[in-house]
């Protein structure tokens, strides 16, 4: 069957990466995550940017909200205080520069997107990325997005736990 497109998707850019350039600490472990109380100005601004240069869908600033990545600086317990931070940024943005935007909430890999060989168990990331799912989910985000996943049994596993929580409103992205 051949189908054309009758919309096409922009998405925003790294956000992540942006926080670098502008001189919010993006160091390990909490990465992006350390601008929901460190820079929101800074997270806003670059979300209101990928807005008005024409962004379709931005991505919630959660890279590293999964209480995995938060206990490694001994905040596992604000893994849900900072996901719906995220969230909340994010739609505020899209408030203010396009109300019809989506608002995609991020899952990255529990570990390092680049060394497939750190996934934890498949029962370990269900568990963990079906947690943060859910507070995306409940955070109001349009559709959840499984991101730079490398490791097909982390995927697969992420897979399932993201389309119980969020049928229908769910996508994947590969690192290779």
């Amino acid at each position: 069957m051949n189908r054309q497109f009758q919309h096409i998707l922009l998405m925003d850019g790294a956000t992540g990466s942006e926080l670098d350039r502008r001189g919010v600490d993006v160091s390990m472990p909490l990465w992006s995550a350390r601008a929901m109380d460190d820079a929101p100005d800074v997270l806003a601004e670059v979300h209101r940017e990928y807005l008005a240069a024409g962004a379709d869908a931005i991505i919630t600033n959660t890279f590293r909200t999964h209480q995995r990545s938060l206990a490694k600086a001994g905040m596992a317990d604000d893994a849900e205080r900072l996901t719906r931070a995220a969230v909340d940024i994010a739609r505020d943005a899209c408030r203010q520069v396009n109300p019809e935007a989506m608002v995609f909430g991020g899952i990255a890999p529990l570990e390092d997107c680049y060394q497939p060989g750190l996934a934890p168990d498949a029962e370990a990331c269900r568990r963990e990325h079906g947690m943060i799912a859910e507070h995306l989910v409940c955070s109001g985000v349009d559709l959840v997005l499984l991101e730079t996943m490398c490791s097909a049994r982390e995927a697969m596993a992420g897979a399932h736990a993201v389309a119980s929580c969020a049928p229908g409103r769910w996508a994947i992205s590969f690192c290779l």
